[in-house]
């Protein structure tokens, strides 16, 4: 692999650690909140990722075969339209879990 490639994915894999951390810090410090706050939206984001991710990679190709005879541009659009639907609805249940 390309050592490019290799060090651009080391660093948003830092940035995607450090950011989020960062922020909570910030909001800690500003509004006074305990850092259990953010740890539970961390905990309900990693549960809502494990149910999420394993459901879409189930269904995704099932979907995607079954409405193929209809044209690759049908089964893209309703493919897209799934998974737009799978990731609103499990964002709504992690937002009202966090709640």
């Amino acid at each position: 692999m390309d050592p490019l490639v290799v060090a651009t994915l080391a660093v948003v894999a830092l940035l995607e650690i450090v950011v989020p951390l960062a922020l909570g810090y910030w909001i800690v410090k500003r509004f006074g909140i305990s850092w259990k706050v953010f740890a539970l939206g961390a905990l309900f984001f990693i549960i809502v990722q494990v149910v999420h991710t394993p459901l879409v990679l189930v269904t995704q190709t099932p979907l995607y075969l079954a409405v193929l005879p209809f044209g690759t541009t049908a089964a893209l659009a309703v493919l897209a339209v799934y998974l737009g639907l799978m990731a609103s609805s499990s964002g709504s249940v992690g937002a009202a879990s966090r709640a």
